[in-house]
Order: structure tokens, then C-alpha cells, then sequence
């Protein structure tokens, strides 16, 4: 009978009768510490699991993003549409759209799509992560929750923490006399997409944005361009130049799509009309998927009005040069390995006036720089150039910074009262926001709760 029962009984999980009859008493003993082990770690672990949940408030009920505030970070009700030219998706707030309105299309400046019943989406579903909040204080760039005395979620962005002295300088963020840098992914999470050439408009007419430079420099290899030059041996300079076109309506007529113009701190969710006054954005980011050749040449160029940065980099010499307005501002290896067939996403360009280059996300060469105001207005701020051997260029994105200004939206430096008795909490979305550059006492009184997590990439 012993030998049926343990036969019947699985490998490693002696039963007690096979305790009493096979084993020891130290044995016995063991085994029970062993079993007694398990099952007081498997319920640390329910615990665990029960204490992360209750700490997350949305994951029963959900919390929806009522307000447009943090567009397009986190989206209130809205519409998800895509442009009729160019085939863009574009979003626009419920709360200045409705059904039959009109939208622009922020990617080549069509401005007949319209809304339909369909489109209508609910706000983002967020958690409210109040864990973090037990043992610390929120961090610059985080993105926290408030209750209002009302019974109101409010979610706003850090700017300042008490005891600092804050002020806004053409659109910087400058704490205690210095201004403060965004890391690269914290940059990634708040930038806002300016252009995508991967939509390209379908209706004859309509205005492309990137132009060669001089003209039949470069050519269309299939959904990418290439460098003629270094096919024809002229060496010299040949650049794809990106055009910024009208994309909103301020006027009456309005605008003609083919306008040139600064990219300006518009925000295409909030509606087609602009709100006045606009400011040129400086912090620009060129994103490019880029492939070359082993002997190559080639050059990211970034202008604003008075001043040009230029990136040139040598393949064959393994080293990469930054200059402004022809003067060296660094020199660094390139030693990046030649793409073959597979396309490097190069980043280059400005936010918090540091100059940037990354390839895969990896910096190559970062250097702070001193611009004097106002820094934007040129309508064609971007280039990508080739001297010698091949370069293809497949999709480019250009996005902009966040522009911080004060409450009265004209002023190029405004500080805060200082120093700051509580948190100082802003929007993304800049004209559409009401924070704490308004001294709002239900957002000055509102308890905090936590961070705010979009959980699996963001429910729509």
C-alpha cells in the first residue's frame, strides 16, 4: 500500500503519511519549514501584489483626462481623424470642435477635413500612481495628479519645487538664476511633432516641404531621397531644405497654404484659428532615418535668425565637427559603423540651448550654446546636405519644444513670485492651460495624489 501511495504522490512533494513511514524526524522537519517557507512568500507576494493595486486609483474605475491642458501628451474628448491630402492622423479637442467643423491639417496645412460623428473618442485613460508619493517629493518634468476642493482631477506638469525661484525666459524654464535642461527622454515625452514626411499630400497642387537645394541635387529612390553630387563627382554641397508652410488660419481670408513662416508655438489640437501673440519656437529636433556610403561627406544644418549650426561628418576620417557660423564649437570620433543597408536614426537639433547630435538614441555630440533674443523666425530652420559619396534619406520627423511663457502670453522673460511656497505646475499645452502662472487658489489648495502612468501605452 506504502509503494501505491507514493508512486501516486508527485516527485518533490512527499506527502505526511510518506513523512511518517519513509523519513526521519529531521526530515519530516524540514520538509514542513520548506513547505511552511513557501506559502508565507506566496502570500508576502499577495500582499504585495493587493498593496500595488490599491495604490493605483483608475485601474477598477477608470480616470479619464477631462481637460485639454496636457494635450497632446494626455487627450480629453476628442476627434481622431486623418488629413484628406495627406493622409496625417490629426486629433482636435470636443471642446473647440464639433460635428461638421472644419480642421487643419498641422503636416501640409489642408483645411477642409472635416468632423464626423465617428471621430469622437473619449479621453485617455490614465493611473494615478500614489506610491512614489509616500516616501518622496514630486521631481521636475513629472506629471502629477491633483484633487481641487470641488472633487476635480487636475493633472499638471512640475516646473518648480518649493523654495525655488522660477521665471520663463523665450521659453525656457530657468530655476534659480539657471536654466533647466530636460534629459533626452524627458524631452522625448513633452516634444510636440511639427512635420512628418512619411504623409506627403496626394492632391495635385498641393506644397511639398522638403526642396533640393540647388534644384535636381537630389532624387526619389523609392520612399527616399538621394544625393545626386556624390553620383555626378561635382563635390560640392548638396542640401534638402525643409520649408515650414502655413498650417492655421489667423486671418480673414485665410492664410495661403504655400506662406512661408516660422514655426510657431501652435498647437493644432486646440482649433485652426491662432491665438495671439505667437512666438518663433528655437528648439527645433531633426529627426531623420539616414543611410551612407563608407567614403561619405555629409552635413545636419540648424538656423535660426542670426545664427547657423552645422554638423559635418566625415565617414572615411571617423570624426564628426560642430561649428557655429563657421567657428569650431567641437570636434568628436564618429564611430558609428557604415549602415550597409539599414537605416540610422540621426537626431539633430536644439532644446534648453544645448546642441545635440544622437544616432539610435546615443549622443555623439552635445554642447551648450548662448542665443540671444528673440531666437526663432526663419521659415526654413533645417537641412540635410552631402559633399561626397552617397547619403539616402528616408523618413524625417521636425518637432518643437514646449514654449513656456507668462499669463500674459506677449512677455519674453516672467518670473514667478519667488521664493515659491508650493508647487509651480504648468501644461504642455501652453494656450490652452490654466496653472499655476495664474495663481489659481483651487490649484494652490488641491491635494496631491500622485504621478500620472498611461498604462499599456496609453488607452485610448
Amino acid at each position: 500500500m506504502s509503494d501505491l501511495r507514493r508512486t501516486s504522490t508527485r516527485a518533490g512533494a512527499p506527502s505526511p503519511s510518506e513523512w511518517s513511514e519513509n523519513s526521519s524526524p529531521s526530515e519530516e522537519r524540514t520538509q514542513r519549514r520548506r513547505l511552511w517557507r513557501r506559502r508565507v512568500l506566496w502570500g508576502l507576494a499577495a500582499v504585495l501584489v493587493i498593496v500595488r493595486l490599491v495604490t493605483l486609483d483608475g485601474w477598477l474605475r477608470p480616470v479619464r483626462v477631462a481637460s485639454s491642458s496636457m494635450a497632446p501628451f494626455l487627450l480629453n474628448r476628442h476627434y481622431a481623424l486623418r488629413c484628406e491630402d495627406c493622409f496625417a492622423p490629426l486629433t482636435a479637442d470636443a471642446a473647440t470642435h464639433r460635428v461638421g467643423s472644419l480642421v487643419t491639417c498641422f503636416n501640409c496645412g489642408y483645411r477642409r477635413n472635416r468632423v464626423l460623428p465617428q471621430h469622437a473618442r473619449p479621453g485617455d485613460r490614465v493611473w494615478i500612481d500614489t506610491l512614489p508619493m509616500w516616501w518622496r517629493a514630486p521631481r521636475r518634468w513629472e506629471v502629477v495628479a491633483l484633487r481641487t476642493r470641488n472633487g476635480r482631477y487636475v493633472t499638471k506638469r512640475v516646473l518648480a519645487l518649493p523654495g525655488e525661484t522660477l521665471a520663463l525666459v523665450d521659453g525656457d524654464v530657468w530655476i534659480d538664476g539657471k536654466i533647466a535642461r530636460k534629459s533626452y527622454a524627458e524631452f522625448c515625452q513633452q516634444r510636440l511633432l511639427v512635420h512628418d514626411s512619411d504623409y506627403r499630400p496626394s492632391f495635385q497642387g498641393s506644397p511639398e516641404r522638403w526642396h533640393a537645394v540647388p534644384p535636381r541635387a537630389w532624387e526619389r529612390w523609392g520612399g527616399a531621397w538621394r544625393s545626386m553630387e556624390g553620383q555626378r563627382g561635382t563635390d560640392r554641397e548638396a542640401w534638402l531644405e525643409y520649408h515650414h508652410l502655413s498650417s492655421f488660419s489667423d486671418a480673414r481670408p485665410p492664410r495661403d497654404r504655400e506662406e512661408e513662416m516660422p514655426v510657431y508655438d501652435v498647437v493644432g489640437y486646440n482649433g485652426d484659428r491662432a491665438r495671439a501673440p505667437l512666438h518663433a519656437v528655437p528648439d527645433l529636433v531633426l529627426e531623420g532615418e539616414l543611410r551612407w556610403s563608407a567614403d561619405a561627406i555629409w552635413m545636419l544644418r540648424l538656423r535660426l535668425q542670426a545664427v547657423t549650426w552645422v554638423a559635418r561628418v566625415d565617414v572615411s576620417a571617423g570624426r564628426v565637427t560642430v561649428t557655429e557660423n563657421g567657428k569650431r564649437l567641437a570636434e568628436r570620433p564618429w564611430n558609428v559603423p557604415v549602415s550597409g543597408k539599414r537605416y540610422r536614426r540621426v537626431e539633430w537639433g536644439m532644446w534648453d540651448r544645448r546642441l545635440v547630435l544622437l544616432v539610435d538614441g546615443r549622443t555623439i555630440a552635445s554642447c551648450n550654446v548662448s542665443i540671444a533674443s528673440p531666437a526663432g523666425g526663419i521659415s526654413r530652420p533645417v537641412a540635410i546636405g552631402c559633399r561626397k559619396g552617397t547619403l539616402l534619406v528616408g523618413r524625417c520627423r521636425l518637432f518643437r519644444d514646449v514654449y513656456y511663457f507668462g499669463p500674459a502670453g506677449d512677455a519674453s522673460r516672467w518670473e514667478a513670485p519667488s521664493p515659491l511656497a508650493t508647487l509651480f505646475l504648468a501644461g504642455d499645452n501652453q494656450p490652452a492651460s490654466i496653472d499655476s502662472r495664474f495663481r489659481r487658489d483651487d490649484l494652490g489648495s488641491a491635494r496631491l495624489l500622485g504621478r500620472v502612468i498611461r498604462p499599456i501605452g496609453g488607452w485610448r
